[in-house]
This record gives structure tokens, sequence and C-alpha cells, in this order.
């Protein structure tokens, strides 16, 4: 079966075949294997393939061709492509992706066969899919396994999410588990406390006998980056994550990366806080906490979550920098 609309990702970890496309070559459920790791990208959550299936997939432009096994995770959503060729295909078909030119080169054995993309299509596949990204959305949020429950009746803006395919007196054994200990949730930045110094700070290791200080003349931004930058300087200052610099040695331009982020704060080391300092339109500031765009503050994060779970890991918990898993044999 020739399949168009096929999307060369060399970014996907997986080969992506979508149900619908399944349906058509007269395949079903019933020829997969069982798939149980979550495919993420496609919606803010992971969300779980139909299955997997291998399959013979021929890359050709005649008369040159070549024929590989693909393993493919088949995804029940909606998409303008019936598939995705990721780095597993590519890897194995030795293919060369150019997106500039919209080109692909494969090796055969007649010689260097070449695919080419039509710049029609593709854009017409990118504008379908803004337009079917709202609709998925609201497709799987109807089809999800989660149900969102208030803690304080006074403030009903503080929800958790639970299954909703717990048996009744587990649910209610949770949610009244929860409201009564409702004060270890931080709905805010204030809520945080931080982490004591004395446990754990973040050092920048730089060496300033051998290498020369840099102060970055004040880049100018456009009317809604300066915005956002002085609502998120408002926002440090006023939970106390940063302080005034007057005088610093080392200083940069923020870079703009729009970023949710609820995380503990791990104090930085002080003699290194000057080293953090950042120009906006209205002043110099530095980090009071460690910042995660600071190289190697996700190594000293995972030493602070290994030491605070040290007696959990490995027994009842797993860690990784932020993603917690607790896991029990019982409800």
């Amino acid at each position: 079966m020739i399949v168009a609309r096929t999307m060369i990702n060399n970014k996907s970890s997986a080969n992506i075949l979508f149900k619908s496309s399944l349906e058509r070559m007269g395949l079903g459920t019933k020829d997969l294997e069982t798939c149980e790791r979550l495919i993420y990208r496609f919606t803010e959550s992971g969300m779980a393939p139909a299955g997997l299936i291998k399959l013979p997939l021929k890359v050709r432009i005649a008369p040159k061709s070549v024929t590989i096994m693909a393993l493919f995770v088949v995804l029940d959503i909606v998409s303008p492509y019936n598939a995705l060729i990721g780095r597993p295909a590519l890897y194995d078909l030795k293919a060369v992706t150019s997106i500039f030119h919209l080109l692909v080169q494969f090796p055969t054995k007649g010689g260097i066969g070449c695919l080419k993309g039509n710049q029609m299509v593709a854009r017409e596949c990118y504008n379908l899919s803004i337009t079917t990204r709202e609709k998925v959305a609201k497709s799987l949020k109807a089809t999800t396994k989660l149900e969102e429950v208030p803690l304080d009746p006074k403030q009903p803006s503080r929800l958790v999410k639970i299954g909703k395919e717990l048996s009744k007196d587990i649910r209610s054994a949770l949610i009244q588990f929860l409201r009564e200990n409702q004060d270890v949730f931080a709905w805010s930045h204030k809520d945080m406390e931080g982490i004591s110094p004395t446990v754990i700070s973040h050092t920048l290791n730089i060496d300033v006998e051998n290498f020369k200080p840099v102060q970055q003349k004040r880049r100018l931004l456009d009317k809604e980056r300066a915005k956002a930058l002085k609502e998120k300087v408002e926002k440090l200052w006023n939970n106390n994550f940063i302080k005034e610099a007057y005088y610093p040695v080392w200083v940069l331009n923020p870079i703009l990366v729009p970023k949710s982020n609820g995380t503990w704060r791990i104090s930085m080391h002080p003699p290194d806080q000057e080293h953090t300092s950042f120009r906006t339109d209205v002043g110099l500031y530095f980090y009071k906490v460690m910042t995660f765009g600071l190289k190697n503050a996700g190594a000293t994060y995972q030493r602070l979550v290994n030491r605070m779970f040290k007696e959990q890991i490995g027994r009842n918990m797993e860690v990784y920098v932020d993603d917690m898993l607790v896991k029990s044999k019982k409800a």
C-alpha cells in the first residue's frame, strides 16, 4: 500500500503509525502487540499507544528502492499525516535528511536514492495540524481517567487529580486523606519555604584566574518581551528569590523562555550569588536561589531529592529529578 503524507522526523525516538491508516491497510487492534510505555509530545501529558506492529517499509524512487522491517507505535489520534518516520527507521535505512531542501537520501544496491518532499503538501499538513489540535485536546480530555477534586470548599480553584476508576471506599478515603494533609501542597511560590543552605546549596565552579568576566551590554527587547520580563522580575522580587545587584562582575541578558515551574527552591552559595546577575530595563539583579538555567543545576537538585528520600528510593519510591513515583502493592 502506498502511504502518502508521511512525515520524516529525525527528532522522534519512535516510528508512528496512526490508527486510521492501520485500518485502511485492512489491519486492526487484533494485529497489535501490547505497548506499556507512554508517548509524549503529541499531548500535554503522555498518552498510551494502541499497540505495536512490525511492517515492511519500502522506500522507493524508481528505479532505486530499499526495504526494511520497521516497528511502528500505533496511536489512536487525529493527525493530518498517515505515518511518521522517526530515528529508528532512518537509522536502519542509513538515511540522511535535509530540512532546508525537504530531501532524504538513502543508499540502495543501485546507488543513492533521493526522496523530495512537497512544500505545498507540507504547508497543508501544518495548517491542518493547527486546526485539529484543539479538537484532539478536547477528545483526550473527555476520555481521561482522572478527575479533579477540590481540597478546600472555600477555595475551589485548589484542585488535585485522582483516578476515576477507584472504588467508592478507596476514593472516599483518599479524598479525606488529601484534605487532612492539604498543608503539604504549595499553591504558589510563597508557600514554598525553601531548603536550608545547611542542607544543600548550589555553587558555581568559576575559574576567575584564567577567564575574563563577561559583562554584556543591555539588549533591547520588543514590547511583548519587555512586559513579560518586568512581570517575571516583579514575581521573583515579591517571592524573595532575587536581590538587587550594584557592582556585579558577571552580567548577562536574560533569555526569555515561556515555562511554568513549581519545584523546591535551593539556595545559591552566597559568594556565587552575584555571578548570576542579569540586566533589565529597571536595574540589575542576581538570584538568591538556584535557577534551572545554570549548568549542573539538575545534578544539584537530584542530589537533594536523593538525600531527602534515601530511605524510600528503591523500596516504595523512585525519583528522577522532579519526576517522583510512589508505589505500593495495596491501595
